[in-house]
């Protein structure tokens, strides 16, 4: 099994900078991470975040449980790095990655409100749990999920990297299917559009590059209020 891949990563209308990064690597690997605004150095954190991630991928083997230990490692490494930087003391980032192998596994790792959806047949899956109080306040009946993008509570994160000593990540295992479209986003995509206007860009642009321009300019006609990055990854016939 192989893919195709597309990134794009935009500053936004109101933010001074980017605090979102993102990971595209050849053998399969994809990861973005949102640093925590209005939090010192959350860019940092984000980079932090997609390195450590990077770094575990390129060691030979890639043994079992990987993708968990990596997202660890770089908890641990954003907490050493604000011990060693008091300026950057309280920075934490967001972080979900996706792995491809060429036996058509999927594998996700994810923490806080970055999401990966599936594209397939007509239809788009969410993947990942926002770490939200809104998502909680969903769960409990307490907030109708129509009102989900722009809600106040989308922005108040409850578990992200940096801010504990330990953290564990949600997991999943799934099999890809040739044709299979697999999209990463920070919450400045998902949370200002709604899944069904993101199905809608899927649905009108094929082409996985062509989609994620569609979502930053749609997002950037609603004011933009974040920073916003996506990775696209198509599922493509072998050609080996």
């Amino acid at each position: 099994m192989e893919w195709t891949s597309a990134a794009i990563s935009d500053r936004g209308l109101v933010r001074e900078r980017n605090e979102d990064a993102f990971l595209r690597l050849d053998h399969g690997v994809f990861a973005v991470a949102d640093g925590m605004g209005g939090h010192p150095a959350g860019e940092v954190a984000s980079q932090i975040a997609v390195a450590r991630v990077r770094d575990a991928a390129e060691e030979s083997g890639r043994p079992a449980g990987w993708l968990g230990e990596a997202v660890r490692s770089a908890n641990r490494s954003i907490r050493e790095r604000a011990v060693r930087e008091p300026g950057e003391e309280g920075m934490g980032t967001t972080l979900s990655v996706l792995e491809l192998d060429v036996s058509g596994r999927a594998s996700i790792a994810h923490i806080g409100d970055c999401r990966v959806y599936l594209w397939r047949d007509d239809e788009l899956r969410r993947l990942t749990r926002d770490d939200t109080a809104l998502q909680e306040a969903i769960e409990s009946g307490r907030v109708d999920p129509a009102r989900e993008p722009g809600h106040p509570l989308g922005s108040v994160l409850t578990r992200v990297l940096g801010l504990d000593d330990d953290v564990e990540p949600h997991l999943e295992d799934l099999q890809a299917r040739e044709g299979d479209l697999f999209l990463l986003c920070s919450d400045g995509i998902c949370g200002v559009l709604s899944d069904g206007e993101i199905a809608h860009a899927l649905r009108e642009h094929p082409e996985p590059g062509e989609a994620l321009a569609e979502l930053v300019e749609e997002v950037n006609q609603r004011g933009a209020p974040d920073n916003a990055t996506a990775v696209s990854v198509r599922v493509v016939p072998s050609t080996g």
